[in-house]
């Protein structure tokens, strides 16, 4: 188990608010819920926060072969990776067909798999974010192949969900977070390359007080993963 998972702490449902209301003494305490699984990701933000705005980027809309140079905005989103240009390709096993995202292996004009240790990507959104979910296309399916960070520097581990109903392979990794963020790095642990799909994240139509933490816990009946980080 590497030191990322090693930090994570299942929370008991029957003391989850207990640990929650103690954070909100003293000082401000950020708090993100971890899911485990595009479902429980997509519950949470359509049944429990039905005021949260949810987008999905599938990448469906534009054909297979377009090119989204590092650096720009496609979507209201801007994309920045680490080499070459992400492309969108109909080559994988994306979770909603036909297309998923690949790069174009530092500027080829072809698809190919994100490397791990090597490449990561970045999205950064226009306005706010409380929620952030993806879907790895990807044979590394053990927790923690893959993470999500954003740039308060909260960290969700990937879980093995299969792309398509019984696939082996398959990863999501998702959050909701009680602090704003802008941005979203996705990086690997495992040696092993991949494509993303189905990029969801959702925005409040007002920036939360920190007292908004006590509607995280609406969830916890999904049985989550809570980390909270002290802010400074």
């Amino acid at each position: 188990m590497n030191n990322l998972v090693s930090q994570l702490k299942i929370i008991p449902l029957a003391i989850t608010p207990l640990l929650i209301l103690l954070g909100l003494s003293g000082k401000a305490w950020a708090a993100i819920i971890i899911f485990e699984s595009r479902v429980s990701f997509n519950e949470a933000i359509d049944d429990r926060f039905p005021l949260l705005i949810k987008q999905v980027e599938g990448w469906d809309t534009v054909p297979a072969g377009t090119i989204i140079p590092s650096g720009t905005t496609f979507n209201n989103i801007k994309y920045t990776l680490t080499r070459g240009d992400a492309i969108v390709s109909d080559g994988g096993i994306p979770v909603s067909p036909p297309n998923d995202l690949f790069f174009t292996n530092a500027g080829l004009p072809f698809p190919d798999d994100f490397l791990p240790t090597r490449d990561t990507i970045t999205f950064s959104f226009e306005e706010s974010i409380i929620a952030f979910g993806i879907s790895f296309n990807t044979f590394a399916t053990q927790t923690g192949d893959y993470t999500i960070t954003t740039n308060l520097g909260d960290v969700a581990p990937s879980f093995f969900e299969p792309s398509i109903p019984g696939a082996t392979t398959g990863a999501f990794a998702g959050l909701i977070s009680d602090s704003p963020f802008n941005a979203v790095t996705i990086d690997a642990i495992a040696f092993a390359r991949y494509g993303l799909d189905d990029l969801t994240f959702a925005r409040s139509a007002s920036v939360p007080e920190p007292t908004s933490i006590l509607g995280l816990l609406s969830i916890c009946s999904l049985g989550l993963t809570l980390k909270r980080k002290k802010i400074s």
